[in-house]
């Protein structure tokens, strides 16, 4: 490992290594949408174990018009190491510190030159056309936002299909942010993601464009995958606070913001409660099979 980074602003990437000469295709003349520019964000800090296949699939990507952007927050694990490995293929990258994840968003969002801006950060990687479908959605939806859906893998094993709805975005966050492309101009219109949401700043952006009268559209195609984090007891919690204190001030009535948190909360509780009931009874040794029955039913879920 050679990086060594605290407090000392670091970059590279075609755009510093070529200088005055670099230029990608203009953003703002689209002349189909096989010309439109996408910029591609990558957001990390010590992401070390992952950010080689998050990087290997934005560079494999079948749509080549691709503005590619790292916003490091300063890691020292060696992610600097893997990034410089791809630096001739990478538009920019910057490694500093940052106030979170927010500001980091926000500092590729500024970075980004292209007509349409996508997220994919260090744990998560695309699928080979994602970009692709997403520009060919725009250009037949005229939307102001694509999404689509996402693979969820645990352990190495795929088992989940999150399917986004965004027309329920006024009841819970219920569109995968890493399948999420925006028109570079929503940013400025409406703004970009707020610093002082901990892990609902992605469910604010959107209820916020929605609430504006953005066009979401949604493309029934898989764009992205993402590894499974555990969630405990304090983040649940804290997750549907943050949700009922975004709805709230984003013009969602007070009565309808509380009823979706108690469900919410009711639902996370319960199966926090069920899981520490089968541990107590000894009974944890019945998951796979209750997945089983689970997997039956909901067609989210895959049956491996």
């Amino acid at each position: 490992m050679t990086d060594v980074n605290k407090d000392k602003k670091l970059e590279g990437g075609l755009r510093v290594k070529m200088g005055a000469s670099y230029k990608k295709n203009d953003a703002a003349v689209l002349k189909g949408a096989g010309d439109m520019l996408a910029s591609v964000i990558t957001i990390t800090y010590n992401g070390a174990a992952h950010i080689e296949h998050t990087i290997k699939s934005v560079l494999a990507q079948s749509y080549k018009n691709i503005e590619y952007i790292v916003v490091d927050g300063g890691s020292t694990d060696g992610t600097l190491d893997i990034i410089k490995k791809y630096e001739d293929r990478i538009d920019y990258w910057v490694s500093e510190k940052d106030r979170g994840i927010s500001d980091a968003m926000n500092k590729g969002v500024e970075l980004a030159t292209g007509a349409i801006v996508g997220m994919i950060h260090a744990d998560d990687w695309y699928e080979p056309d994602a970009v692709e479908n997403a520009v060919k959605t725009f250009a037949e939806t005229g939307a102001g936002v694509v999404c689509a859906d996402l693979r969820y893998h645990k352990d190495g094993v795929a088992y989940f299909i999150g399917r986004s709805d965004p027309d329920s975005l006024d009841k819970t966050m219920s569109v995968w942010h890493p399948t999420v492309f925006v028109r570079a101009g929503i940013y400025k219109s409406a703004g970009a993601f707020e610093l002082k949401y901990i892990s609902g700043m992605d469910y604010d952006l959107l209820l916020r464009f929605s609430m504006k009268g953005v066009k979401i559209a949604k493309d029934d195609k898989i764009y992205a995958n993402m590894r499974a984090g555990g969630t405990s007891d304090q983040s649940w919690r804290r997750m549907i606070r943050e949700e009922y204190l975004i709805k709230t001030a984003n013009g969602i009535g007070v009565f309808k913001a509380y009823a979706y948190y108690l469900g919410r909360y009711a639902y996370f509780a319960a199966a926090a409660a069920f899981k520490k009931t089968l541990a107590v009874l000894g009974l944890t040794s019945l998951m796979p099979l209750l997945k089983k029955i689970r997997n039956k039913f909901d067609k989210r879920f895959i049956d491996n």
